[in-house]
């Protein structure tokens, strides 16, 4: 995995630089439009606890017309996923980090699950839950391992420290994932940042053990 760099900033920006359904740079007006249908998604998703919501009724929440919506927008799972990554890019500052080479911390990565934790809860139904893993394993995967190399990579070779950091990548998602759906809903982010720092704990005792 590659280091955080300017140009994995750009990525992170570039679905809100262009229209999906179109590729043509979006107005202003579409960008508002489009930011009311990420959040009247994510408030008709947590209100079901479901992603099977219609396209019409995420439109009405939002107060846009739906031929409107269809512009900006192919399909709820669409609107769903941006939905998700919006919302864990500006809760994380994800952008601001990219451009620094930094990471977040744990306890910032807990308290973002741990506030969108009904709409993720929703989200682990159905197809949609599959797809929206791989989005947001390409959007944190590259944060994820620079936090690995900056615990460990002073203690592994090349090739065992890349071995390392997709443990914990899938070993973060898998906890995370856990965690939203076996969780009390009352339950704050002190409960999965216990958990990830398990991991974190274990994994440096592990880099130790590899390297001697």
């Amino acid at each position: 995995m590659t280091d955080i760099t300017e140009d994995s900033a750009t990525c992170l920006r570039s679905h809100d630089q262009d229209g999906p359904s179109s590729g043509q740079p979006i107005t202003p007006d579409d960008r508002s439009a489009r930011e009311a249908l990420l959040d009247a998604a994510v408030a008709v998703a947590e209100r079901y606890q479901t992603p099977a919501v219609g396209f019409g009724e995420i439109a009405a929440a939002a107060g846009i017309a739906a031929d409107a919506a269809s512009a900006l927008f192919s399909s709820v799972d669409e609107i769903l996923i941006e939905a998700a990554l919006r919302n864990c890019r500006d809760d994380l500052g994800l952008e601001a980090l990219a451009l620094t080479g930094s990471a977040p911390t744990v306890s910032a990565y807990a308290h973002h699950f741990a506030r969108r934790k009904s709409f993720y809860r929703a989200m682990r139904n159905g197809d949609v839950a599959a797809a929206l893993d791989g989005r947001m394993a390409g959007l944190l995967a590259p944060f994820i391992a620079v936090q690995t190399r900056t615990l460990i990579s002073t203690r592994l070779g090349a090739d065992l420290l890349d071995e390392m950091i997709l443990e914990v990548t899938i070993e973060c998602f898998t906890v995370t994932n856990a965690w939203i759906l076996e969780s009390p809903a009352d339950e704050g982010a002190e409960g999965l940042y216990v958990r990830l720092e398990e991991i974190v704990i274990r994994r440096i005792e592990d880099a130790r053990l590899r390297q001697g």
